[in-house]
């Protein structure tokens, strides 16, 4: 409360001169004696409780008079909204969408900074001192509550927001603990609590149908009053980049790939307008192209690109700057990796003899100091972990039977997640394979005895056209190099535990021997490829290896030699984590060994320190490091570690990873107004885009303090009229 005539307020001691003068008047008469006193004494007695009680109306009605018109000559004023003011205490709940779309920026200002703005207007009449209360949740990767209580506690956690994040909203969650909130604020004190949700009501992020409806209507239904504004713009176009694909995502040096960028115009249909679109290197700008789309309109734009450097390259497409700057990039990343180490071993053919699988092998894949893969050969015997240093892959050419220790680098080297192939053969028994499979973690293999078949000759099939080795071979102009070449002889092979499907538990079967039936279709004759994988690594079964007495493979090498050398790419040692994740996702690695000095770089070129990153053991010590509990910033992060290798010497290990925008956040397009007031309960309060003037940014007028003199006046009047007649009444009965 203010006065207008502060100075007034030294006069309230004169509240206690009709308490004085009261106290005077009971001393002025004398006390005289006569007869009949005693007879006087007894009246008293009988009406002295009544006598009383009429003095001190009296002297109520005198004191309250004086008190009151020193307040009225003081002009008393109280704030619109006080309880002097009349009303009582009030409770609001504003709910902040914090999600990419309201980022979207028109006439000067973000639908962020409008609905900011308009929370700020909300929280500004509330006063803790008269009882108001209030709560701030922010929907944005998480629902998470602010502040609560205070009013100017919640304003101040309200000044820290400077702008939402990079991913959706978590409205349903933020509407639920807004009706705990408002529950809450019930309890203590104020009678009527507000939810007001501030948002630019995006059709994607909104499923009527689903939680959010649900929450919407709960808050609605709990008693509380329920309050949508829409902050978002009137007219809402946005260009957006939202894929960026390589093919392949996986090259060797001085390869090329080719990118393609997915560019989309949301907004209402129109006239086509340029753009920008430029394609980065790690950073690097390596394509700038200029095209046009027209609102609704979708583009795929593809250009190669080639990369010498190995490593973990970032690719990323970037669009000037328009009115949602969050969706203007998207990165990918490719992994230039150098030839495979591959370590051959086998037992050659007898002297005499036709060449054996480990001839024909190392004849297509010994293809000098500049071929596709760096091979070595190591007698079966001599296998040991000093021998596969280094080795990303090791081809069993049809073995004879292995020392235990051979077995037992082996399996080492699959633990640490290094691919293995068994290229079967003529000459191994197949109680030695089995006894190998068994050493080597794949229980269940067996391999049978040579299988003989005349015309038709059996040919290959290709059970899965999307593995990685046969990808080549799913294009119809170069399938019969694979697929229509004769098989005169092979290994059979059966897996464990075959499922309808054909397959095992951990087994997968890309490719088939079949034969064709007489009466029409095909006899299937077992895998020609069988590849089990388990967190030990990758291993391949291979029984349609390139050898004359049995194939006519070595006669085709157009179709054998790309087969094998993508076989050999699969099975390379890589890590198990995601290359591309979405934002608000955890940011994980996976690393050869533990670090010993590790450091994360955001893709805004901070530098994160490691130390808090939680780290899991897996098999062949192999570490999963959690370098980032939620990714929240868009674009290519780099994770650099340091690591000792088997001689204890220290090497840095770049691992990168592309964090993604969500696709949906780009499509600006509200909820139709009518549909939205058709679910909404009557007395639910929605407000659309542009419909108030504070959509213009104009504060509503203050408002000012209500003059209390008048009604104090009045009271002063009423006072001393209820004394006058309260006195008159008195005397007439005392006579």
């Amino acid at each position: 409360m203010s006065f207008l005539r502060p100075e007034f307020l030294w006069a309230l001691p004169l509240v206690a001169v009709p308490i004085l003068i009261h106290l005077l008047n009971r001393r002025r008469f004398q006390r005289v004696e006569f007869g009949a006193m005693e007879f006087l004494r007894r009246a008293l007695r009988r009406t002295r409780r009544r006598l009383l009680l009429e003095d001190l109306l009296l002297l109520l009605l005198r004191t309250f008079a004086v008190l009151f018109l020193i307040l009225a000559l003081a002009r008393p004023g109280a704030e619109a909204g006080t309880v002097l003011a009349g009303r009582p205490a009030r409770g609001e709940v504003v709910v902040l969408d914090a999600s990419l779309s309201m980022d979207h920026r028109s006439g000067g200002s973000s639908a962020f900074e409008r609905a900011r703005g308009r929370a700020e207007k909300l929280l500004a009449g509330l006063d803790g001192e008269r009882g108001d209360r209030a709560a701030l949740i922010v929907a944005g990767l998480e629902a998470e509550r602010r502040a609560f209580g205070d009013p100017a506690e919640v304003r101040a956690a309200l000044e820290e927001l400077d702008r939402p994040g990079a991913g959706g909203a978590a409205l349903a969650a933020a509407l639920e603990q807004a009706l705990r909130s408002a529950d809450s604020l019930g309890r203590e004190g104020p009678q009527t609590v507000r939810v007001t949700v501030l948002t630019d009501l995006q059709a994607s992020a909104w499923d009527l149908e689903g939680p959010e409806g649900e929450a919407l209507l709960r808050v609605a239904r709990a008693g509380h009053a329920l309050a949508l504004v829409d902050t978002g713009a009137l007219r809402r176009e946005n260009l957006a980049v939202l894929g960026v694909e390589l093919e392949p995502r996986e090259l060797q040096p001085g390869e090329s790939v080719e990118v393609s960028v997915r560019v989309r115009r949301f907004g209402p249909p129109g006239e086509a307008r340029p753009f920008r679109l430029s394609l980065l290197l790690d950073g690097a700008p390596a394509v700038t192209a200029e095209e046009s789309l027209a609102g609704g309109e979708e583009r795929v734009l593809s250009w190669p690109l080639e990369a010498a450097e190995t490593g973990m390259r970032g690719v990323e497409a970037r669009l000037e700057n328009d009115a949602l700057p969050g969706d203007d990039r998207r990165a990918a990343i490719l992994e230039v990796r150098p030839p495979p180490e591959v370590v051959l071993a086998g037992v050659p053919a007898p002297l005499g003899e036709p060449p054996g699988v480990l001839e024909v092998l190392q004849e297509f894949l010994d293809l000098g100091p500049e071929g596709p893969v760096r091979l070595r050969f190591v007698a079966p015997e001599r296998l040991d972990p000093a021998s596969l240093a280094g080795a990303g892959v090791v081809v069993l050419a049809d073995p004879g039977p292995l020392p235990p220790r051979a077995v037992e680098a082996l399996a080492a080297h699959r633990r640490r997640g290094g691919g293995l192939v068994l290229a079967l053969g003529p000459r191994t028994r197949s109680e030695v394979w089995e006894s190998l499979a068994e050493g080597l973690g794949l229980e269940g293999l067996r391999v049978g005895g040579r299988i003989e078949v005349g015309e038709p000759w059996a040919r290959l099939h290709l059970e899965d056209e999307e593995h990685p080795a046969l990808v080549l071979f799913a294009d119809p102009r170069w399938r019969p190099l694979l697929t229509e070449v004769p098989f005169q002889a092979f290994r059979e092979v059966s897996l464990p535990a075959a499922t309808e499907g054909g397959s095992a538990a951990g087994w997968r079967v890309p490719l088939r021997f079949v034969r064709p039936a007489a009466g029409g279709g095909s006899e299937d004759h077992g895998p020609a490829l069988a590849e089990f994988e388990d967190e030990g690594g990758r291993a391949a079964v291979l029984a349609a290896a390139p050898l004359p007495a049995w194939n006519l493979l070595p006669q085709v090498p157009g179709g054998a030699l790309p087969f094998l050398l993508e076989l050999l790419r699969h099975l390379e040692p890589r890590s198990g984590h995601a290359r591309e994740i979405a934002v608000g996702a955890p940011l994980e690695v996976e690393l050869p060994s533990p670090p010993t000095e590790l450091s994360v770089t955001d893709p805004e070129g901070r530098v994160l320190l490691g130390a808090e990153a939680g780290q899991e053991l897996l098999p062949g010590g192999r570490v999963l490091l959690r370098a980032v509990p939620r990714a929240r910033t868009p674009g290519l992060w780099t994770v650099n570690a340091r690591l000792l290798d088997e001689e204890g010497q220290e090497f840095l290990l770049r691992e990168r990873v592309a964090v993604l925008p969500p696709e949906a956040e780009s499509d600006l397009a509200p909820l139709d107004p009518g549909r939205l007031r058709e679910f909404l309960p009557p007395d639910a309060s929605l407000e659309t885009a542009g419909a108030t003037p504070e959509e213009d940014g104009e504060a509503p007028a203050p408002a000012r303090p209500r003059d209390l003199a008048p009604t104090l006046y009045l009271l002063v009047a009423a006072f001393l009229a209820a004394e006058t007649l309260l006195a008159a009444w008195i005397d007439r009965q005392r006579g």
